[in-house]
């Protein structure tokens, strides 16, 4: 797969702009809603790693699944961590508060490479296969060619255009999405979720009666670290990370994580920490860490470190920088 580079918004001349008008919501279109289209209950909430699981093998996995992310914005514009995810495939809706990786199934979504690239920096997870709504309305539809180009559309013009509808709007966007969901947001991000699955059987549809093949999978992109360069988060390409001096409680958790291959439970037991230490998690994360960067000729598999890692969403956010320089270390080594 290659990836695309994303641009600015190119300018909209006079006659494209009185086109694309008639799409931005002006005309009081009636507000979308995927219940038009499915019951209530085709709406799952989730909180649990193996609930979650469980319901993707039960979704349509033959086509592109819908995928979007929501968080809250702070007080100080900042924008936290990612708290929710939707995947739709048109007959299921999963909300889920855990990051599911899938790295088989065309991931579907509008401005979708930024989610991945956020998606990265918060989680770890290099999401595949993604494929952005507005190119494959270029790709697939002349009128939508005319009317817009090449610019960057939003997921509401586009939803007017092939629906007829326009999406709910309101506070309920910047509301806080890690707090549990209340009614009226999972009736607004459910049906951000649906929308797109309902666009793109349209868009399917306008190939077929025009006679034309678009290959998704040619339109799709997978993330890569480089995409993180020239973004929020490109702190953690660049940043300089300094080398400890080795302690011996280090390469003593080192051993029994690489060496001796003991699961990580039992690691915090030989070590005598008890359950309510709290230290027993991050603490054992941090002397496996410090050991491989005190000591750069240490052995291990980076797909395991970075598993390791993510146990704890604290050292994650501690270790990611040098994740990334590990990774670019051994994507380097890869092409040589």
């Amino acid at each position: 797969m290659t990836n695309q580079k994303r641009k600015g918004p190119d300018r909209i001349g006079p006659a494209k702009f009185a086109r694309a008008a008639q799409f931005s919501g002006a005309r009081g279109l009636p507000v979308y809603s995927y219940k038009d289209y499915i019951s209530e209950q085709s709406v799952v909430y989730s909180h649990d790693d193996d609930e979650a699981d469980n319901l993707i093998q039960g979704m349509d996995l033959s086509g592109p699944l819908w995928f979007d992310m929501k968080w809250h914005v702070d007080k100080d514009m900042k924008a936290l961590r990612t708290a929710l995810v939707q995947i739709c495939d048109g007959k299921t809706i999963l909300l889920l508060q855990e990051v599911i990786e899938s790295s088989t199934v065309i991931k579907l979504g509008v401005w979708i490479h930024n989610d991945a690239i956020k998606l990265y920096a918060d989680y770890g997870i290099s999401a595949k296969e993604l494929l952005d709504l507005k190119v494959l309305a270029y790709s697939a539809d002349l009128q939508y060619r005319k009317i817009f180009g090449k610019t960057n559309v939003s997921l509401a013009r586009i939803v007017s255009m092939y629906t007829g509808k326009e999406l709910s709007k309101g506070p309920v966007r910047t509301s806080n999405w890690e707090q549990v969901l209340s009614n009226l947001q999972k009736e607004c991000t459910s049906s951000d979720a649906h929308c797109a699955v309902v666009v793109y059987n349209r868009l399917m549809e306008i190939t077929k009666m025009a006679d034309q093949v678009v290959d998704i999978r040619q339109l799709a992109v997978d993330f890569a670290l480089g995409d993180l360069r020239g973004s929020r988060h490109d702190i953690l390409i660049d940043n300089a990370i300094p080398v400890p001096i080795m302690q011996a409680k280090w390469m003593e958790v080192y051993r029994l994580w690489y060496e001796e291959q003991v699961l990580f439970h039992e690691i915090r037991v030989r070590l005598g920490w008890s359950p309510e230490n709290p230290f027993r998690t991050t603490g054992a994360i941090s002397c496996v860490v410090h050991a491989l960067q005190a000591d750069a000729n240490l052995s291990y598999s980076l797909p395991r470190l970075k598993e390791l890692i993510q146990m704890d969403l604290g050292s994650w956010k501690r270790y990611r920088c040098w994740i990334v320089q590990e990774e670019r270390h051994a994507e380097f080594h890869q092409l040589r």
